[in-house]
């Protein structure tokens, strides 16, 4: 389903835009020239304004610390087998041959 983005007006901060009730949250970042977004729905939880703020900006938060930091999604004790079959997804692809 599209994200309808005319429907978050209020800016929070760069990145991060609300609904006009500050229910709802879009957030878009830039990693390694990959652009990310994520929705927050907070429609079902009975908080204030700056609450939803607030945690809005946590979520925000951890979710760009896993996609700068996807090391930390690997388990200790992985077999060496799954560990490489991972291990593509996370390494830069460069041009250089090694």
């Amino acid at each position: 389903m599209a994200i309808n983005r005319e429907e978050f007006i209020h800016k929070i901060k760069p990145g991060l835009m609300a609904n006009k009730t500050y229910k709802k949250f879009f957030c878009r970042f830039k990693i390694d020239e990959k652009t990310y977004y994520k929705t927050l729905d907070f429609t079902d939880k009975n908080w204030d304004k700056r609450t939803c703020i607030h945690k809005a900006e946590q979520e925000v938060f951890l979710f760009k610390e896993k996609k700068m930091n996807p090391s930390s999604e690997i388990n200790e004790n992985i077999k060496l087998n799954q560990f490489i079959a991972i291990v593509p997804q996370y390494v830069k692809t460069t041009f250089y041959k090694i």
